[in-house]
C-alpha cells in the first residue's frame, strides 16, 4: 500500500541518485512511500550508506542490476519514476515511464526529459541537483493520487510516444523510397 518511487541507473555520480535520496529525507519522510533503486556500479556501497545517514534505509530497496524483463515489471509497478541526472544525454527511463503512463520527474540535465516532458502537463522537470525543487514535487505528488493518475494518463496518450507500429511504418517508407 506504499507509493512506489522508481530510480534506474548506473551507480555513478552523474546519475544524481544523491539528489533523490536527499529529497526523500526532507519533508516527505513521513509520507507513505518506498524507493526502488535499480542499478549497480562503483558508488553502490556509498549510496547504501547515504540512505542510513538520511535515516531512509528501511524504505529504500537496492535491487542491483536487473535484466530487462524484471526492469519492465519494476517500472510498470511504480507510480513515480525519477530521473535526477546531473548530466545525461538521453535517459531511456524517461521514455519508458511516459509510455507506461507513469508520472516522470526528470532533471533538466536529462536530454529525454528536456525533449519529452512538457513541465506540469505530461511530467515534471526540476533543475539538476536542486534538492528543494525535487522535494517539493515529490511532496505534492505523494499527497495527490488524482494528480498522479491524471499526469500519467496525459503522458501515456501523448504524441511523442513511438511504438513498434510507428517504427514499422517508417521502415516501410524508407524501403519503398
Amino acid at each position: 500500500n506504499k507509493i512506489i518511487i522508481f530510480f534506474s541507473g548506473r551507480m555513478i555520480p552523474r546519475k544524481g541518485l544523491p539528489t533523490l535520496l536527499a529529497a526523500l529525507s526532507g519533508k516527505v519522510i513521513n509520507k507513505n512511500w518506498v524507493l526502488w533503486i535499480e542499478g549497480d556500479g562503483p558508488e553502490f556501497k556509498k549510496y547504501k550508506v547515504l540512505t542510513q545517514e538520511y535515516s531512509i534505509h528501511n524504505r529504500c530497496r537496492f535491487l542491483g542490476f536487473c535484466q530487462y524483463d524484471l526492469h519492465s515489471w519494476l517500472i510498470r509497478s511504480a507510480e513515480i519514476v525519477v530521473v535526477p541526472s546531473l548530466e545525461d544525454t538521453w535517459g531511456i527511463v524517461v521514455d519508458e515511464g511516459i509510455q507506461l503512463g507513469k508520472v516522470v520527474i526528470s532533471s533538466d540535465a536529462t536530454g529525454s526529459g528536456y525533449d519529452r516532458i512538457v513541465n506540469g502537463q505530461n511530467g515534471f522537470l526540476f533543475p539538476a541537483g536542486n534538492v528543494e525543487s525535487l522535494t517539493n514535487l515529490l511532496d505534492t505528488l505523494l499527497d495527490n493520487e488524482k494528480q498522479r493518475e491524471f499526469i500519467g494518463s496525459i503522458a501515456k496518450s501523448g504524441s511523442n510516444n513511438v511504438g513498434p507500429e510507428n517504427n514499422l511504418k517508417i521502415l516501410l517508407n524508407l524501403l519503398s523510397s
